[in-house]
């Protein structure tokens, strides 16, 4: 107890003397960084007002947006469907355009029962991965073609529901492309959806056509006998292990390599019609974790009007997406996570795919000697949810707390004294350096832009993070 008394004694103590030090500093240079930083201009464009409501006597009225976006050669585009074919003009073919990690080899990990642990629904793997492959601009175009003209080979038309079952990826997310480009409506279903949840959804959305993944399609053939209206099953492969399901005879089988390369070969054969901008293109499922999952109807146009609302908060993005580099690994069956990947992919950014369990150094799929997602991939763009950033937060501390007894103490200093400047208008280089630095490098040391989503922020998470 003494021990702990004396340690608490002398971190008040040294705590004390920087204060001082710090403040001293502070207001000795104050207004050198007042007429160097000019801080009422940044205070004058965090204070704007970005919208407003059409009828302000109506709490349900819409809002109009006041601050004017870029114009973007994108913008003339209606549907999903013009803009995808619309980027082929505007940048080069051959530009690196989105990213994945092949998985080497994997191992189950198990408890000391010899019992898979699970974690989210899943069982645990650690995963020993290549480093990031990319697909060009052209060759993403070329596929999203391919495979939509593969689905109109299978039988699929315009208007036809399609849903996705499958984990976040690479082939979700050009599947998704080829479902908007075929003019058909996409149907999003959480992977982690419980039986009596996923066959609701399928059952209410009357899909046609289901896509899932090589790790689903045996739960997906157990459940068909609950689904008399599908003909289409498409799935994506896995690593090299034998497939086990059982599908009745009307339903067609298809992997994803096979109805790419019907869509190439016979495409030919097919006119693509878009949708009309007002008709529906998506219909989006909860996670289901209030009861049954809830489906929400989306057009064309309000994707539109929602890549535009991102495009407000970070406009600098439209205009310079070549040069920015997005991490993707939430759910694409969330809103947020769907429509900035379309965004973002449209406006040029780089997207490499990842997963919560290779993400960051402390990640649990990680196996031994491999890098995880964030350091390799080092991007400048990010989306994450309050609970993830919570796990970095605590990192942050634990590694803090095996440091010095007085480490923490000056973090959370220097890190209140940076969140008081910075809403007074003012940046603070001497704290980015020293610590924010550091912090910075758990990221990959390139993140400028932060989209949070799915659950409140605390304000006191938003200003550590900041």
């Amino acid at each position: 107890m003494s021990d702990n008394l004396l340690k608490d004694a002398l971190v008040f103590v040294f705590m004390f003397f920087t204060r001082i030090i710090v403040t001293a500093y502070t207001y000795a240079t104050l207004p050198v960084y007042y007429v160097c930083q000019k801080p009422w201009q940044r205070l004058a464009v965090a204070n704007r007002c970005g919208g407003h409501q059409t009828d302000p006597t109506d709490p349900y009225s819409e809002w109009e947006r006041e601050i004017e976006i870029p114009q973007h050669p994108l913008m003339s585009c209606q549907t999903v469907c013009e803009a995808i074919d619309k980027v082929r003009e505007l940048y080069p073919l051959d530009k690196p355009s989105v990213g994945y990690r092949e998985v080497l080899a994997e191992e189950v990990q198990c408890d000391r029962d010899g019992r898979p642990i699970k974690m989210d629904g899943k069982v645990l793997r650690k995963y020993r991965l290549s480093d990031y492959k990319w697909l060009t601009l052209g060759q993403v175009c070329d596929r999203i073609d391919h495979i939509s003209r593969g689905l109109m080979d299978a039988g699929l038309q315009k208007g036809d529901r399609v849903a996705i079952y499958a984990e976040t990826g690479v082939q979700w997310f050009l599947m998704s492309g080829a479902i908007a480009k075929m003019g058909g409506v996409l149907v999003t279903v959480f992977h982690t959806l419980s039986d009596e949840g996923l066959v609701h959804a399928l059952q209410e959305t009357e899909v046609t056509a289901l896509v899932t993944s090589f790790e689903l399609i045996t739960r997906v053939s157990a459940l068909s006998v609950q689904l008399p209206l599908l003909k289409t099953v498409v799935y994506f492969e896995g690593p090299k292990k034998e497939l086990n399901y059982t599908f009745r005879d009307s339903i067609k089988v298809l992997s994803l390599s096979e109805l790419e390369a019907n869509g190439r070969d016979n495409g030919h054969k097919y006119t693509i019609t878009s949708l009309d901008p007002d008709a529906e293109c998506m219909i989006m499922y909860t996670s289901g974790t209030s009861g049954l999952p809830k489906g929400v109807i989306g057009t064309s146009r309000q994707l539109k009007e929602a890549a535009m609302a991102m495009g407000q908060v970070v406009r600098n993005v439209i205009m310079d997406g070549p040069t920015h580099t997005y991490i993707a690994y939430l759910p694409q069956a969330h809103i947020l996570e769907a429509t900035i990947e379309v965004f973002l992919y449209l406006g040029g950014v780089r997207i490499g795919f990842a997963t919560p369990f290779t993400l960051n150094e402390s990640a649990p799929g990680l196996a031994d000697g491999t890098v995880c997602d964030i350091q390799l991939l080092r991007p400048t763009i990010m989306t994450t949810v309050p609970l993830v950033l919570d796990r970095i937060r605590k990192e942050m501390y634990a590694k803090l707390a095996a440091r010095t007894p007085v480490s923490t103490a000056i973090f959370n200093y220097l890190i209140d004294y940076k969140s008081h400047w910075i809403q007074k208008g003012y940046k603070t280089p001497i704290v980015n350096t020293l610590v924010c630095g550091k912090v910075r490098q758990q990221l990959g040391g390139k993140l400028q832009y932060m989209v949070v989503g799915s659950a409140p922020l605390s304000p006191q998470l938003q200003a550590l993070i900041r």
